[in-house]
This record gives C-alpha cells, sequence and structure tokens, in this order.
C-alpha cells in the first residue's frame, strides 16, 4: 500500500503544479469492479470429480484527460489493481512453508496508457499508448494496449481511417543489421454510417523481422449492422493471408490462409429483443505441415475467437473452455463452429433478463485431440441490474453438458456449471 500511497501523491502534486500552469481542464472518468466466482470443474478438460473453484477479483482504471483547449487532448490511464482478493501486495494466502507470505506480484499501479489527441484541419491524430485492437463486430479481435498513430478523417457519412503500429523495437549499437528488425503494423479502413446502416472494410499489413525469418501476412475485415424496421442483420469475415516466419536461407516458408464468419439475425418485439447467430473460425487439421489454415494461429488456441465477444459463460467467457491453450505438438488448433440464440428481455428502464443456449463444435476433424467431436452444449441465466446511478450490478449463469472432445480416454467428461456476479461503479 505505500507504493500506491506514494503514486497517489506524486499525481495529486504532478497534476496540482500542471493544470494551474496550462489553464486546462482535468476530466476523470473510469471504473471500479469487483466479481465473484463459483466454478463447479475448474479443469480445462472436465475430468470427473476434479476440484471447484471460488475466488472474489477486483481492479480499479481511472483515465485522466487534460484538455489544453478544443483542439488539444492529453489523455492517460491507471491500472490500479486486477487481482484476486487474498493475493497481491496487500492481500495474504497460504502455501506450504507460510500461511502469512504475499506472492510476488508487479506494482499494485500502472500507468498504461498515456497518448495525445490533436485535431486539426485535416483529421484526427491519436499519438501514444492507447488501447486498440478492434474493429467492426469484434467477434475476431482481442483488446490491448497499442503504441500506435492513429489518423481519424470524416467525409460526408464516411469516415476514414489510418493507423501505423509498432509492436516491437529492436535497438543495437553494435549490429546496424539488427536495427530494422523490429514488428510493425499498418491498418488502413474505411467505415459508413447512415441512419440504420453502418458498413466497414479494415485492410491490414503486419511485419516482423529477426535474423533469421521474416513474417509478412495480411488481414482483411468487412463487416455491416444494418436494422429494417424491428428487424436487424449484422455479419463479419476476416481472412488472414501471409508467410509466418519465412526462413531467410531459403528453406520452405509456414504460410498461413485463415478465415473466420459471422452472422447473426435480430428482432425486436418491444420489451423482448430475440437473437440468432452462427460463428465459424477457421482450424488447422494438420499442425505439422507448413501451411496454417488455423485463424487463432499456430497451434496455440482451439478457437480463434476473440476475448471480446463472449456469450457464453463457460465455453468462452469464464472458464474459456474454447480457448485453452493446447498441450500437445500433436494436438491442431480445431477452431469452432458456434450457433447460438439469445433472449433478452427487459424487465423495465433499470432491469435486463437474457438466456442464451449455444452449440459449439470444433470447425475440423481428425488429430490426436478428438476434434471430430463436439464440445457441447450450453444454457445460460444472465441478470442486469441497475441499481442506483453510475452502479451496476450483473449475475450470470452457465450450465455446459460437455461433449466428447474434453473426453480423457474412454473416461466421459463431466458437466459443469459457473455462476459469477459484478458489481460495478462507473464515473
Amino acid at each position: 500500500m505505500k507504493k500506491l500511497a506514494i503514486i497517489a501523491i506524486i499525481t495529486l502534486v504532478s497534476f496540482g503544479l500542471i493544470v494551474p500552469v496550462m489553464a486546462a481542464d482535468l476530466d476523470v472518468s473510469g471504473h471500479f469492479r469487483t466479481r465473484g466466482f463459483y466454478l463447479s470443474n475448474a479443469n480445462s478438460n472436465l475430468v470427473k470429480e476434479s476440484a471447484s473453484d471460488a475466488y472474489y477479483d477486483f481492479r480499479f482504471r481511472p483515465e485522466l484527460t487534460i484538455k489544453v483547449n478544443e483542439n488539444i487532448k492529453l489523455n492517460s490511464r491507471v491500472a490500479i489493481f486486477d487481482e484476486k482478493f487474498g493475493t497481491g501486495s496487500g492481500g495474504r494466502y497460504v502455501n506450504d512453508t507460510n500461511t502469512t507470505a504475499s506472492p510476488s506480484k508487479s506494482d499494485v499501479a500502472t500507468w498504461d496508457r498515456a497518448w495525445a489527441t490533436i485535431i486539426t484541419p485535416y483529421g484526427k491524430l491519436d499519438i501514444g499508448r492507447m488501447s486498440g485492437g478492434l474493429f467492426g463486430l469484434s467477434l475476431f479481435e482481442t483488446e490491448y494496449a497499442r503504441d500506435r498513430i492513429k489518423w481519424t478523417m470524416p467525409v460526408g457519412d464516411l469516415t476514414v481511417l489510418g493507423i501505423i503500429e509498432k509492436n516491437s523495437e529492436t535497438e543495437t549499437d553494435t549490429n546496424a543489421t539488427l536495427s530494422d528488425m523490429d514488428s510493425s503494423a499498418y491498418y488502413l479502413a474505411g467505415v459508413y454510417k447512415k441512419d440504420n446502416v453502418e458498413a466497414g472494410l479494415l485492410y491490414g499489413l503486419a511485419h516482423a523481422e529477426n535474423e533469421t525469418t521474416k513474417t509478412m501476412y495480411h488481414v482483411i475485415d468487412p463487416y455491416f449492422n444494418m436494422t429494417v424496421g424491428n428487424f436487424s442483420v449484422k455479419g463479419e469475415i476476416q481472412y488472414k493471408t501471409g508467410t509466418l516466419s519465412e526462413p531467410k536461407n531459403g528453406t520452405d516458408s509456414t504460410d498461413i490462409a485463415a478465415m473466420g464468419i459471422y452472422l447473426a439475425a435480430a428482432a425486436n418485439f418491444g420489451a423482448v429483443n430475440a437473437e440468432i447467430g452462427y460463428a465459424s473460425a477457421a482450424g488447422d487439421d494438420d499442425p505439422l505441415d507448413n501451411e496454417i489454415s488455423s485463424l487463432g494461429g499456430a497451434g496455440a488456441f482451439r478457437s480463434g475467437l476473440g476475448d471480446e465477444w463472449v456469450p457464453l459463460v463457460v465455453l468462452q467467457d469464464i472458464n474459456a473452455l474454447l480457448d485453452q491453450g493446447n498441450d500437445s505438438a500433436t494436438k491442431t488448433s480445431t477452431g469452432v463452429n458456434l450457433i447460438y440464440v439469445q433472449a433478452d428481455f427487459a424487465v423495465n428502464e433499470d432491469v435486463k433478463l437474457t438466456a442464451v443456449i449455444g452449440n459449439a463444435t470444433p470447425n475440423v476433424k481428425g488429430g490426436a485431440n478428438k476434434s471430430d467431436e463436439a464440445f457441447g452444449n450450453e444454457i445460460d441465466l444472465k441478470l442486469e441490474w441497475k441499481i442506483a446511478d453510475a452502479v451496476t450490478y450483473s449475475a450470470n449463469f452457465g450450465y455446459l453438458m460437455a461433449g466428447d472432445f474434453f473426453k480423457t480416454g474412454t473416461d466421459d467428461p463431466e458437466d459443469t456449471h459457473t455462476f459469477y456476479h459484478c458489481v460495478q461503479v462507473d464515473f
């Protein structure tokens, strides 16, 4: 807690000195969140009679914005805690030798975002470290910090985006050849919005290089979302193609060609909204060859779906069974075919109930991971309740009827359920 107190004092003193000098406005926003979890089976293969798990976690995310003038803003975010109760710098936990020790953790607070926003007659520039990684319906992406220069230009109903992004930088004083061996990405996108229609197209180029290999691949991501009367339809496609870790000695390269597809339709009947959707992310049925067809990459994950779209509590959100790392080189990235039906009922302006039924199967067949067998069927119930201004309570329950994909030898997997609830304060 001493570190946190010191950081807080420095922050307050810094802003106390800076803001009057700059005659700038300071805006503070963000959230505080605490959650409680119960997993009836915490084993990633759902082995029968495995241990359950129950815990709480919490985090604090203040965002600070200094408004220099109408055209310039300096933005930052502080990540204060993201830990389970009873761990971290201020907590106690039990280990084999000491019942009061504190585990080794990083600093309790990290300034993890800092960027400038500059509005010019030729568009808006965002420069620095900011959140990024999402586009369109965000089916296949995961948000995290990005070091980038982002240009945004509205042209009527069309918004044009251009991004230069640096993911790693190699600096050396002894070998000039290594100085250009960085990892970078470049994006160009357009988003059209008018009335009840939204559509966009993104093109991305990723490039990385080291002493022995070079990677270069392309990403194409179109999406749409439109509403006609009480009905709406939306969809997204992501396609990757190129080479990964191509050897510079002339041997065969590893090629990637992978696709993800999402399509959903919904109907609104006053307080009730019903939606049916289908998501598919390609898998790879041969992880040992030099062709990758898995949207999730080279054997690291099963599904290829991102972390932001998680309608199913057990398979995606908390247990994340679709995205458990494969434990053997002979296992493939199976990909996933997921179909779901969701119904939302607005009890009143403060309370919403949701029910979801989903089925998930691997996208590819064959391999040591029994990828021709189903992941299973899941039923979820959810509650969202705005209990006061800026305070929201949510509760989520998921029950998975486990499929034979999780079978261990001749032993059937165990059906499992997960419950978690959350109190969040937004400011």
